[in-house]
């Protein structure tokens, strides 16, 4: 286990750029995926919506991942 940053210290920004890259990379590869499988009628529509859907996933990802602990 990890010990907890004395308070006022926030984790260094690679945790940020690490969260954030993983779960862009993730999401995209999900989209992607939707995206091949879906019917061409609905595809850009899909691709639109799940794309932003994956931004906002992986900005609150980083963002919490970049947070400091709460104390207990």
């Amino acid at each position: 286990m990890t010990p907890l940053t004395p308070p006022g210290d926030r984790p260094v920004p690679r945790t940020f750029l690490v969260a954030l890259t993983a779960t862009a990379a993730l999401s995209a590869l999900v989209v992607w995926m939707a995206v091949a499988a879906a019917p061409g009628p609905v595809r850009a529509p899909l691709a639109w919506g799940a794309g932003a859907a994956a931004v906002v996933l992986s900005a609150a990802v980083a963002t919490a991942a970049h947070a400091p602990p709460r104390a207990a």
